[in-house]
């Protein structure tokens, strides 16, 4: 420091002075560089450190890779976070136990996950030039596909709209009836199957039915909007849901007066969807459902018409080779819940639900061939399905009305 402060003011003096007495500061600083050194040893910031931590902290890990649950087919990120040590700092990532090429930062980004990675597990070491730090083991949950968050075909189970809670988790009731309404943008749940409200008039004869519903107005964006009609041998009001970008995810057909309701969602943004209207009987329905799937259908709306079942299918040209599996599922009034159940633990999205209590209540369960890992569902009475399913992100699947015209929520994640 004494050598570099004279060296300074002869700098701007005349140069033949400067260079004369050089080898007097060069004896100087040669005899001083000794002390220097040992003085360095002791003062913060003269070596090459890059950490933030003060000098010679050890090496050691912040925050440690964390656990986690990917649906299928999604990325996985793991990362950790270090303090001390000496720079450079050198990253390797293992998944069980073998190094991954090229996972050498702080942060490892996995591609899309496959069934085979559920439960591997992965490490992080951490080295620096005086030793190494190894991380806690992270494990990966593989979880059940996500259907892509444009089709409407799969009741909005894992979609924007429900994945992180209803936008108005308490909903709004309403009825069904003759005077159709909509909601755009916004969602609403499928109507009620079991025991409908019918009313009659002087004759004796069914003149209209009620659905109470419950509806979620959703925030301006990408726009998905939910109608509903009701009406009585009105058939030509199908013509206007066969457009390509709805879809029927609701029906009920009310014998003898053949009164109906339905509920169709649309999108200003998605289009290709293409409907195809089936009546097959009973005995039938499960090798329709399965030819469906193997065309890369998906039945959304299926009811008793005249003692056949009726359904609506759906392509779309977004994704016109995924194969489907289906599955029918007839359940009476009190086997329902467990039908279900069931379908959900196969890894079934239940996409319709529609019949009666007379001839017999059905459930069609739909899944990407091969995906067979449990889905999340939850089957609540009416008072809990608020905080129980709409602000957990659960998409209402089916409603179940019960004989006192009570409901019962079936969501699905």
């Amino acid at each position: 420091m004494i050598v570099s402060n004279a060296q300074s003011r002869i700098a701007p003096g005349s140069r033949g002075q400067a260079n004369a007495p050089s080898h007097k500061w060069a004896r100087i600083g040669t005899l001083l560089s000794p002390f220097l050194a040992s003085l360095c040893g002791l003062l913060v910031g003269c070596g090459s450190r890059s950490s933030t931590a003060p000098a010679g902290s050890p090496l050691a890990i912040v925050s440690q890779p964390a656990s986690q649950t990917v649906p299928l087919n999604q990325t996985a990120t793991f990362t950790v976070s270090v303090s001390g040590g000496d720079a450079p700092l050198h990253y390797q990532w293992t998944k069980d136990g073998a190094p991954i090429g090229g996972a050498t930062s702080y942060s490892y980004v996995m591609p899309a996950v496959a069934l085979s990675d559920n439960n591997e597990t992965f490490v992080v070491t951490v080295t620096d030039s005086d030793g190494k730090v190894i991380s806690n083991p992270a494990t990966l949950t593989i979880g059940p596909r996500s259907p892509n968050p444009a089709d409407l075909r799969f009741q909005q189970v894992a979609a924007p709209s429900t994945t992180n809670g209803y936008g108005a988790a308490t909903g709004e009731t309403t009825t069904v009836g003759r005077s159709g309404f909509g909601i755009d943008p916004g969602l609403g749940t499928p109507l009620p199957i079991g025991s409908t409200t019918c009313a009659k008039d002087t004759n004796w004869t069914i003149a209209g039915c009620d659905w109470e519903v419950s509806v979620f107005p959703l925030p301006s964006g990408p726009a998905v909007s939910t109608n509903y009609a009701g009406d009585a041998n009105n058939f030509l009001l199908l013509q206007s849901v066969s457009l390509p970008n709805t879809v029927v995810t609701s029906l009920h057909i009310a014998s003898p007066a053949n009164f109906f309701g339905m509920a169709f969602m649309t999108t200003k943004q998605t289009t290709g969807f293409q409907m195809e209207q089936h009546t097959v009987p009973t005995s039938a329905l499960q090798e329709s459902a399965t030819e469906e799937g193997l065309r890369s259908r998906v039945i959304t709306a299926i009811t008793y018409n005249a003692g056949q079942a009726e359904y609506y299918s759906y392509g779309w040209t977004a994704d016109p080779t995924t194969i489907y599996e289906a599955k029918v599922s007839v359940a009476s009034f009190d086997t329902v819940p467990a039908a279900a159940s069931d379908l959900a633990a196969q890894g079934y999205i239940i996409t319709a639900f529609g019949g009666n209590t007379t001839d017999g209540l059905l459930l069609v369960g739909t899944r990407v061939q091969g995906d067979s890992l449990p889905r999340p569902l939850r089957t609540v009475p009416l008072g809990q399905q608020t905080t129980q399913l709409w602000q957990p992100g659960y998409a209402i699947v089916a409603v179940l009305q019960n004989p006192d015209y009570t409901l019962t929520y079936i969501g699905e994640r």
